[in-house]
């Protein structure tokens, strides 16, 4: 399962606690906007975001899943530096 559709489970999972779109995108700090857009596909997370929303999901959406190219590339780097 891709990040988009780990973070759309989360938010209709948690929606019986009060949780929503709007309340997720106020504790991620960013705009309800950018939040949807990347629901949809139509766009990207810095890795910034993206751990501000896992933060936000007590990891329950991990960085890894919301940006898997970003983390492959970062871990080539890594690796290719030791």
């Amino acid at each position: 399962m891709d990040g988009r559709q780990l973070l759309s489970n989360y938010i209709e999972r948690e929606k019986g606690n009060g949780a929503n779109q709007a309340k997720l995108a106020r504790a991620s700090k960013c705009s309800e906007g950018h939040l949807s857009l990347f629901l949809k596909g139509k766009r990207e997370l810095s890795i910034s975001l993206a751990n501000r929303i896992s933060a936000a999901t007590a990891g329950a959406v991990p960085v890894s899943a919301l940006i898997p190219e970003k983390m492959a590339a970062a871990k080539t780097l890594i690796e290719a530096a030791e």
